[in-house]
């Protein structure tokens, strides 16, 4: 099999981490060896170089399928790749305890403080979800994240305290199409405007973490 050159495989050697530009790096580098390679040759150097990485159901192989069409794709990709770039320049900084403390302490404030501050007392699921969700919108809610369905507010009545997972936006249909063309009850293309923002945290006590979450919104 012929060299590539020296400019894709300086490309293929690097290769970013998930987070840091991963899904540009596919689709350009898929771009890079058309006409090198044939589909199933690049299909390969992708999925060897990106081993280990949590990639998407098909990622590469619709990057191989949009990259070998860039005249009709190359505007509607545009937009993704710059977006992706600007993601690219953001990296998740490291877990920094002493910071986390010195952010909790100027807030002023206790779980408990906040609790008392709270217009609404009740855990009960079905309260809170008619507070983020009033009238009878479709909602998106799941067992896992492989058993989920997209049924109005009144036909999950009774049901959301069984289930774990919700979409945080009210969904525009009971389904949609995937990425890869297949209908689902789960898709971006269903999903409403934003209405809350969700923010996670896997440090520290459950305390700390409700605490650094609502700071955005003191």
């Amino acid at each position: 099999m012929r060299s590539l050159p020296p400019g894709i495989e300086a490309q293929i050697a690097k290769q970013p981490a998930r987070g840091d530009g991963l899904n540009l790096w596919i689709y350009k580098t898929a771009l890079m060896l058309q006409g090198h390679r044939t589909p199933a040759e690049i299909l390969e150097i992708l999925t060897s170089a990106t081993a280990g990485e949590p990639l998407q159901p098909n990622e590469i192989e619709r990057a191989i399928t949009r990259s070998a069409r860039p005249g009709r794709d190359l505007l509607k990709v545009g937009s993704s790749q710059q977006h992706a770039v600007r993601q690219s320049r953001y990296v998740w900084p490291e877990y920094d305890p002493a910071r986390r403390e010195a952010v909790i302490a100027t807030m002023g404030a206790t779980v408990a403080v906040l609790q008392e501050l709270s217009p609404e007392s009740t855990a009960d699921a079905e309260a809170i979800l008619d507070l983020l969700f009033p009238g009878d919108p479709l909602l998106c809610v799941g067992e896992s994240k492989s058993r989920f369905a997209t049924l109005s507010r009144e036909e999950l009545r009774g049901d959301l305290s069984k289930l774990a997972l919700i979409v945080p936006s009210p969904m525009t249909a009971r389904t949609g199409l995937t990425q890869d063309g297949k209908e689902s009850a789960h898709t971006l293309r269903a999903t409403g405007l934003r209405r809350f923002l969700i923010v996670e945290h896997d440090k520290g006590t459950a305390g700390e973490q409700f605490l650094v979450e609502t700071l955005p919104i003191l």
